[in-house]
């Protein structure tokens, strides 16, 4: 295939590559950044390992006799140094640097005529802008104006006891939801929720109502284990010595020791069944169920700070008609003692044994109905003409589990207020530093995540935008610190490159410290990665184990850890909505 009359007599393989897979990456989604996730890490390496241009430009007038070995950093260097120059000089500089290439054949006296800069100051220019991984300089200084205090600020209220732990269907998700709505308003985000009215023509509001299935817990559970008479034994500490795991229902019966998997021919009559550290207790639960059993005790090696970081499967989620609750191993100790048995005795026993006391099992909830609960989105449309029609999503969901009937809430500051309050943040430094993006960006706090990601389900069905044109997701989920040493962040390597690329070019720049997990992660962002668009979660290592506590609060957020996630979630989302 002949060149086009435009490239006649330009021999530089180096320049007519690299503007090839320039201009290709032009009309490609997120291109740019698909082709330095490609070829940046490559260059890079290459970089470190010699003082000079790996592949010198002016020996690079034809790929044809490289080494096999050198043909891909040939190729990742022609982009590089095509990048380089758009980055510096504009389009207008590359113009002129290829038709001076063209011109004078020589790649040297093309960059004094065409740029005003000789090769050795040029190579020395584009190193720096490599190890550097092609981060902005002027995107580098608006990420470090993240202010974690602001940030702090929107994480005490939204963990405040006004807010009573924004369980989907409360109250206080509700008022959470309109406070969010507030901000995005006062943020100068556009509403992309549900029209105000019926009318064709009615502005649209911040809110984007969905249907859940809601219920709560009545009376605090409770467990207590009684002789043959009735008479107390124990009575066992909620949260301290076990919390429910599903189902509903009151029951007092005989406990039944259940050693075997196989239930064929046991019929429980209402007894309680305890069993020792079953993998699945709803799926359990309902086995015993059909068999007659009238609830379910699991008995764990856990602590009670790792049985109450677990979020309970809500009764609306769960067909199971008797009551479930995991125990801690020191409560199944204690429980054993009462009985006067031993665990090795357990071991070896029959396949069902009863224990010869009973037990009374509590876990009241109302009625399952259906109401209302709300996504918020706000968008900030892009400046670009050609870019403006593809979207960044930046996601956080506000809700939490709410609170206990004897006033317990969980503040939820983490888990996930620090996600909601880091991207609040983010758009009140764009706002204020005049920051506007050449793509869009959809600001969401998804509802009801809690709720198996109900909020991104419906919103799924019912996109604001269409999802054609959304080319991104960034997730965040408790980034305001965790138990760990490091903020993770999970994308699959080829999916997800593009998002992974840069987050982990913008955390060297700001000399921040991020680890790559190669998976989609848990949590709702996997339902955008299930049907093709890239997606990227933030968290930080060994949060989960705090995410249900009543401990996180707002106080506990830690300050630095927050600044470092939110400058790092600023770089990235500017990054990649500027070009």
């Amino acid at each position: 295939m002949e060149r086009p009359s435009a490239f006649q007599g330009l021999e530089a393989a180096w320049l007519h590559e690299g503007i090839a897979d320039f201009e290709v990456s032009r009309v490609l989604s997120l291109g740019d950044h698909w082709m330095a996730g490609r070829y940046m890490p490559i260059v890079q390496d290459a970089v470190r390992r010699h003082r000079e241009l790996p592949l010198p430009l002016d020996e690079l007038s034809s790929f044809e006799n490289l080494p096999q070995e050198q043909v891909e950093l040939a190729y990742a260097q022609s982009w590089s140094v095509v990048s380089f120059v758009v980055e510096r000089y504009g389009l207008a500089g590359l113009r002129r640097l290829t038709a001076e290439t063209i011109a004078s054949g020589d790649t040297a006296t093309a960059l004094r005529t065409a740029l005003g800069v000789d090769m050795e100051a040029f190579q020395a220019d584009w190193r720096e802008y490599v190890l550097a991984g092609g981060v902005p300089d002027d995107l580098a200084s608006l990420a470090r104006r993240f202010d974690a205090d602001q940030a702090l600020a929107h994480i005490a209220v939204l963990s405040s006891p006004a807010y009573g732990g924004r369980a989907a269907g409360t109250d206080g998700a509700d008022r959470a939801a309109a406070y969010i709505a507030d901000q995005f308003a006062a943020l100068g985000l556009e509403p992309l929720g549900d029209p105000l009215t019926v009318t064709e023509s009615s502005e649209r509001g911040y809110l984007q109502w969905l249907p859940i299935s809601h219920t709560h817990l009545i009376t605090t559970p409770a467990l207590v284990l009684l002789d043959a008479e009735g008479n107390v034994l124990h009575e066992f500490t909620h949260r301290q010595d076990f919390v429910e795991s599903a189902g509903e229902g009151v029951v007092e019966g005989k406990l039944v020791w259940v050693r075997s998997g196989d239930l064929a021919g046991m019929r429980f009559g209402g007894a309680v069944v305890l069993e020792w550290d079953v993998r699945d207790p709803v799926a359990r639960a309902a086995q015993l169920a059909d068999h007659g059993a009238g609830g379910l005790i699991v008995a764990t090696d856990k602590e009670p700070e790792d049985l109450q970081a677990e979020s309970p499967t809500p009764a609306s989620e769960s067909a199971v008609g008797i009551p479930v609750f995991e125990i801690t191993e020191a409560a199944f100790e204690t429980l054993l003692g009462r009985v006067g048995v031993e665990y090795p005795d357990l071991a070896s026993s029959p396949p069902a044994l009863p224990l010869g006391v009973q037990v009374r099992q509590s876990l009241v909830r109302s009625p399952v109905t259906t109401t209302l609960t709300a996504n918020v989105l706000g968008l900030l449309p892009g400046s670009d003409p050609g870019l403006a029609g593809e979207m960044l999503v930046v996601g956080a969901h506000y809700d939490h589990i709410g609170q206990l009937p004897d006033g317990l809430y969980f503040p939820g500051a983490n888990h996930n207020a620090s996600g909601v309050g880091a991207l609040l943040e983010m758009a009140r430094v764009w706002r204020a530093q005049g920051y506007r993006p050449a793509r869009s960006v959809l600001f969401v706090a998804w509802g009801a995540e809690e709720l198996d990601s109900a909020g991104v389900a419906y919103y799924l069905d019912h996109p604001a935008v269409p999802l054609t044109r959304t080319v991104g997701i960034i997730a965040l989920d408790s980034i305001g610190g965790g138990r760990g040493y490091r903020l993770l962040f999970y994308g699959i390597q080829d999916h997800d490159l593009p998002l992974a690329q840069r987050l982990e070019a913008a955390a060297a720049r700001l000399d921040r410290r991020a680890w790559r997990r190669g998976s989609t992660g848990d949590g709702w962002q996997a339902l955008f990665n299930s049907v093709g668009i890239p997606t990227l979660k933030l968290i930080w290592d060994k949060a989960e184990s705090d995410f249900y506590l009543p401990t996180d609060t707002a106080d506990r957020i830690d300050l630095e850890r927050l600044a470092s996630s939110g400058e790092i979630l600023t770089l990235t989302v500017s990054w990649l909505a500027s070009r």
